[in-house]
C-alpha cells in the first residue's frame, strides 16, 4: 500500500515538469498509473485468475473465497479515490466528485464484507442486507460521474447533438439490459414481492450506470483528468457487463457464489482502484482555466466515441432479431419499440449533424471570404493592395493582348507625405491616404481599378485607352485631388504626381509597364512636383534614371517646397492664373529637354515658369482685370511685374538663381522687349523658352479682349514672329513638339474605339480657364 502511495508523490512531483506530463499522455492511459499499484494490482489479478483456473480450497470453499478475494482491491480502491480528492483540492467539484466516488465504493466493499461474513456462516439468503448496499452504491457512484467536470456545449446545436448521443447509448445499453435481466425478470412473476423488488432494483440500477457511461463517452474531460475518467469509464463498464452476465445466470438457475463471471467484477474494481490512482495533482493554473490546452480526445478516442450511438443501434436490432428468432420467455415488442426509439434518436442525430455540417461549411466560407478580401485589400484604404494589383494588370494585359487593344497604368504618388507625416502625424497621414483614395476612385469609370501599390503610391489600371486619354485621366485625378482641401490635414490641399505608361507602346509585360510609369512618376516628382508626365514624353526619355527621387538633395527639396509655396500665393491672388502656370511650365520643359538643355536647365525652366506670373501680385485688380485699353500709366504698372517677380524670387536664397529667368521673360529677340530691352544672347535661354510657351498658352486660351485661336493659327502666329519677338530656334523646337503631338492625336482619333473614348472622357474634363490680362500684344 505504501509503495503505491509512494509512486503516486513521486509522480505528482514529476507532474510539474510539462514535457514529462505530456510524454505520459503520448504513452497511453495505463502509463499515467503509477508503475507499483499497476504491478501490485496485476499480482493481484493474476493470483485470482490462477484461482478461478484450479479452485483451490474446493468447492466448500468457493464461495467464501470468491467474496473474500473481492474485498481487498475494493478497500484499495476506497483509499485510491479518496488521495485522488486530496490531489484535486483546488478544484473543489473535481474534489466533491473523487470523494463521492469512494463512498459509492466504500459501501460496495461493505456489502462484500457482509456477503463473506453470509459464507463464512453458512446463512446466505437473498434478498440480505449486503444488497442495500451494493443498491446504494449504483446511485452514488452516478452522482460521482455527474460531478467530475466536462467541458460545456459551445453552442445550443452541439449541445443537443450531445444529448442525443446520450440519449441512443443509453437506450441502447437499457434495451441490452432489459433483454437479458430487467424483462425476464419482470415477467418472470416467481417469488415474493420483496425479492422481485429486488431482483428488479439491479437491472434497473444498472441503467443507471449506463447513463453514466453515456456521461462520459459524450463528454470532454479536461486534460488533467481525461486518463483517469478513461480508466474509470472502462471499469463501470465491466461493473455493467459483470452484472448484465451474472443476472442471466441467475434467471437460469447457474449462477453461484465466486462464479468466474466475478471476473467482470474484479476488472472492474481494479480500473477502479487504477482510475483513482492516475489522477495527477491539480495547480491553480489548471483549475483556473481546465481546458487552456489539450482539452480535444486523440483521434482514436474520438472514432470510438463517435461510433458509440452506430453501436448501440446494431445492439438492438441485434437482440430484435435474437428475440424474433424464437426466445419464448420475452415478447418481442418491446425491443421492437426500443429499436424503433433508438432509430428515431439516431435519424434525429444524424439530421442533426447535417445541419450542423451545413452551419459549419457556411461559417468556413464566409471565413474564407474574408481571408481572401484580406489577402488582396489594403486594409487602410479598403482598395485593392499590392497583390490583387498584380493579379488584375497580368489580366489586363492578357486580355489587352487578346483582342488587340490598348490599356495603361498611372503610378500616384502624393507629393511630400515624409512631411505630412512628421508634421501632422501617422494617424493623419493614414486618413489622408484613405481620403486621397476616394478622391481619385472619384475621378476614374466604374471599370477603371484603383489600387494601393505601398506606402503612399497608388496605381490605376485603365481597360481600352490611348496614350492621350491616360494623360486625360492623370490630368483629371491630379486636378482632383489638387482642388480638395483634406480634412485630415486641417483643410489644408495635396498635390499628386503621376506618371504614366501604355500598353504596347510603352511595354508588353507588367514589369516594363510598371517600370515605364514609375520613371515618368518621379520626372514629375524632380520637375516640380503636382503634375503629370507620359512614359513617351521627351522629358522622361531625357531625364532617364537620373530622375529618381532618392537623389534629391535637401536643398532641392526646400526649393521645390519654396516654389510650390509662392505658386499657391499667385493662385490665391487670381484662380485662373495657376491653370495657366502649369500649362507654360510643362511646355517650357520639354522644349528645353528637345533644345537639349541638361536635367538641371530644364528643371529651373519649369520651376521659373511656374512662378514667371508671381509680380502679378503687386499689381491692382483694377489694371489687372480691367476689359478695356489700358493707360500709358496703367501699361507701365503692368511692366514692372516680371522686376517686382525677379525681386521677390531673389529673395528666397534656394531661389535666387531663378531671377534673371523670370526678370526676362518678357524681353524681345529683337531687343525691343522690357524691362530691360535685352537683345538676342543676351536674354537667358531658359527667359526665352518661358516666352515662347507663355505667349502660345495665351493665344490658344480665351482672353477677355479676344477668343482662343487654334493649335494651327497659334503656330503660324509664332513662326510669323520669330526673329523679331522670339528666338528662332526655340520657336523651330516648339513647333515640332506641336507637329508630334497633332500626329500622335491624328493616330489616336484614327481607332474608333479610342477616338470615341478620347471624345468622351474630353466631354468629362473642365474646359481651360478665361485667364486674366496680360497686356503684351501677342496676348
Amino acid at each position: 500500500m505504501s509503495g503505491g502511495f509512494e509512486q503516486t508523490d513521486a509522480l505528482a512531483a514529476g507532474a510539474q515538469r510539462p514535457l514529462r506530463a505530456r510524454a505520459i499522455l503520448r504513452a497511453g492511459w495505463m502509463q499515467a498509473v503509477p508503475r507499483r499499484t499497476l504491478v501490485a494490482l496485476g499480482a493481484y489479478l493474476l493470483g485470482y485468475l490462477l484461482w478461478q483456473s484450479f479452485r483451490w480450497g474446493g468447492h466448500a470453499d468457493q464461495a467464501l473465497i470468491g467474496d473474500a478475494a473481492l474485498v481487498p482491491p475494493t478497500v484499495l480502491a476506497v483509499l485510491l479515490a479518496w488521495r485522488a480528492g486530496d490531489r484535486t483540492a483546488p478544484l473543489p467539484r473535481l474534489r466533491s466528485a473523487w470523494r463521492i466516488f469512494a463512498l459509492a465504493i466504500l459501501l460496495a466493499a461493505v456489502g462484500h464484507a457482509i456477503e463473506v461474513l453470509y459464507a463464512a456462516t453458512g446463512s446466505h439468503r437473498f434478498p440480505s442486507i449486503a444488497d442495500v448496499f451494493f443498491l446504494i452504491s449504483y446511485w452514488v457512484a452516478f452522482v460521482a460521474v455527474l460531478r467530475f467536470p466536462h467541458r460545456p456545449a459551445i453552442t445550443g446545436r452541439a449541445h443537443l447533438r450531445r444529448a442525443l448521443d446520450a440519449a441512443t447509448i443509453a437506450v441502447g445499453g437499457a434495451a441490452v439490459v432489459w433483454y437479458v435481466m430487467l424483462g425476464p425478470t419482470v415477467f418472470s412473476g416467481g417469488g415474493n414481492v420483496l425479492s422481485g423488488i429486488v431482483s428488479t432494483a439491479y437491472p434497473a440500477d444498472d441503467i443507471i450506470l449506463i447513463v453514466a457511461l453515456t456521461r462520459l463517452l459524450t463528454d470532454t474531460p479536461p486534460e488533467f483528468t481525461r486518463a483517469p475518467l478513461r480508466l474509470l469509464m472502462l471499469g463501470l463498464l465491466f461493473y455493467v457487463v459483470g452484472d448484465v452476465l451474472t443476472g442471466w445466470l441467475l434467471i437460469h438457475s447457474t449462477y453461484t457464489d465466486g462464479d468466474p463471471v466475478d471476473i467482470a467484477s474484479m476488472l472492474a474494481i481494479a480500473l477502479f482502484a487504477l482510475a483513482a490512482s492516475s489522477q495527477r495533482p491539480v495547480d491553480a493554473r489548471q483549475a483556473a482555466s481546465p481546458w487552456q490546452s489539450g482539452a480535444e480526445p486523440r483521434p482514436s478516442i474520438a472514432l470510438t466515441l463517435a461510433a458509440a450511438p452506430y453501436l448501440a443501434v446494431a445492439a438492438v436490432f441485434g437482440m430484435l432479431i435474437a428475440a424474433l428468432s424464437g426466445e419464448p420467455f420475452f415478447p418481442a415488442l418491446s425491443l421492437a419499440l426500443t429499436a424503433a426509439i433508438v432509430a428515431a434518436l439516431l435519424t434525429a442525430r444524424q439530421l442533426l449533424a447535417r445541419r450542423e455540417l451545413v452551419a459549419v461549411h457556411s461559417e468556413l466560407k464566409a471565413a474564407h471570404d474574408e481571408l481572401a478580401a484580406l489577402a488582396t485589400t489594403d486594409p487602410l484604404t479598403g482598395l485593392p493592395n499590392h497583390r490583387a494589383l498584380v493579379s488584375v494588370i497580368d489580366q489586363e494585359l492578357e486580355r489587352s493582348t487578346r483582342f488587340q487593344r490598348t490599356c495603361a497604368l498611372l503610378f500616384v504618388d502624393i507629393d511630400y507625405f515624409k512631411e505630412l507625416n512628421d508634421g501632422w502625424g501617422h494617424v493623419a497621414g493614414d486618413a489622408a491616404l484613405n481620403e486621397l483614395g476616394r478622391t481619385v476612385r472619384g475621378a476614374l469609370r466604374t471599370m477603371d481599378t484603383l489600387g494601393r501599390w505601398g506606402g503612399e503610391e497608388f496605381v490605376v489600371v485603365l481597360p481600352e485607352v490611348s496614350p492621350a486619354d491616360a494623360m486625360l485621366t492623370a490630368e483629371r485625378i491630379r486636378a482632383a485631388v489638387a482642388a480638395r482641401p483634406f480634412a485630415a490635414t486641417g483643410g489644408t490641399h495635396l498635390t499628386v504626381s503621376i506618371g504614366a505608361a501604355t500598353f504596347p507602346a510603352d511595354g508588353t509585360a507588367r514589369s516594363e509597364l510598371l517600370a515605364a510609369a514609375d520613371r515618368a512618376m518621379y520626372a514629375a516628382k524632380r520637375l516640380g512636383r503636382n503634375q503629370a508626365f507620359s512614359s513617351a514624353d521627351p522629358v522622361v526619355s531625357a531625364f532617364g534614371d537620373s530622375m529618381e527621387v532618392s537623389a534629391s538633395t535637401p536643398d532641392e527639396r526646400a526649393m521645390m517646397g519654396a516654389v510650390d509655396a509662392l505658386a499657391m500665393l499667385v493662385e490665391a491672388r487670381d484662380s485662373g492664373t495657376a491653370e495657366h502656370t502649369r500649362q507654360v511650365a510643362k511646355l517650357a520643359q520639354r522644349v528645353a529637354i528637345a533644345l537639349g538643355c541638361t536635367p538641371r536647365q530644364a528643371r529651373d525652366v519649369f520651376l521659373a515658369a511656374k512662378l514667371h506670373d508671381i509680380g502679378k501680385v503687386a499689381i491692382a485688380d483694377a489694371i489687372l482685370r480691367k476689359p478695356g485699353r489700358l493707360t500709358p500709366e496703367e501699361w507701365a504698372m503692368m511692366r514692372l511685374h516680371p522686376a517686382i517677380g525677379a525681386d521677390v524670387v531673389s529673395r528666397v536664397g534656394q531661389l535666387a538663381e531663378l531671377a534673371p529667368i523670370i526678370r526676362s521673360h518678357h524681353e524681345r529677340y529683337d531687343g525691343t522687349g522690357y524691362p530691360e530691352g535685352l537683345k538676342g544672347e543676351q536674354i537667358p535661354l531658359q527667359a526665352r523658352i518661358i516666352g515662347v510657351a507663355d505667349a502660345l498658352d495665351a493665344m490658344i486660351t480665351d482672353r477677355p479682349y479676344r477668343p482662343r485661336m487654334t493649335i494651327d493659327e497659334a503656330r503660324e502666329e509664332l513662326r510669323r514672329r520669330a526673329g523679331s519677338q522670339f528666338d528662332p530656334d526655340v520657336v523651330a523646337a516648339t513647333d515640332r513638339l506641336l507637329a508630334q503631338e497633332a500626329a500622335a492625336e491624328h493616330a489616336a482619333a484614327a481607332q474608333p474605339r479610342a477616338g470615341a473614348l478620347s471624345a468622351r472622357r474630353s466631354q468629362a474634363l473642365p474646359q481651360p480657364a478665361v485667364h486674366g490680362r496680360d497686356r503684351d500684344p501677342a496676348r
